[in-house]
């Protein structure tokens, strides 16, 4: 499953149209939208963790900032602080409002939706799309595959939870299992 249809099915399959609504166009608009941001924030994802550094950040706003609740609770989205989480987040991955204007310049070109529309999707899409990678991550067949493979855990979840935290380039050693990790999260979400 990748990022796109977590999104799709979040919130009781609503996540789409409320986030639609936050920015006042409709849902397919706002799909169309998604379908031409995920490879933008894959890129990004895929960029920033190319190194151990970038990597620990990586599962560090995984935990601190990719509270998996906004993935089942559209109420979460009303919280002011949702979209200053967003545009914390958007500063983690693209490193400028620079880069994320023209991210949505691009997009805009691509869709026909306004940039500034984009711009103001932007902060709620970047808090679903890590709590998604979050909560499959955490939750799903990786967790178990990762537990399984170094012996430590059966349930997967809570051994991969573990690891997400600011402990996991010292956990992984950075070495090789953690790029093999990241490279496995990105072909599975993007």
């Amino acid at each position: 499953m990748n990022i796109m249809d977590i999104l799709s099915q979040a919130q009781g399959g609503n996540a789409i149209g409320n986030i639609a609504k936050q920015v006042g166009i409709s849902p397919d608009q706002a799909g169309s939208v998604l379908k031409e941001l995920m490879p933008q924030f894959g890129n990004a994802i895929k960029e920033k963790t190319k190194t151990k550094d970038g990597l620990e950040g990586m599962f560090d706003m995984f935990s601190q900032k990719g509270s998996t609740d906004v993935v089942d609770d559209e109420s979460k989205m009303a919280d002011p602080s949702f979209q200053e989480q967003g545009k914390s987040i958007l500063g983690d991955l693209f490193g400028s409002k620079d880069t994320s204007r023209k991210v949505a310049a691009d997009v805009a070109s691509k869709t026909g939706v306004s940039d500034g529309i984009i711009k103001k999707m932007l902060p709620y899409i970047a808090p679903m799309i890590m709590a998604g990678m979050a909560k499959k991550t955490m939750g799903g067949g990786l967790g178990k595959m990762v537990g399984t493979a170094l012996g430590k855990s059966s349930s997967g979840g809570s051994f991969l939870g573990k690891m997400v935290g600011s402990t996991a380039g010292r956990v992984l050693g950075g070495g090789f299992l953690t790029r093999m990790i990241a490279k496995q999260i990105m072909k599975r979400m993007f």
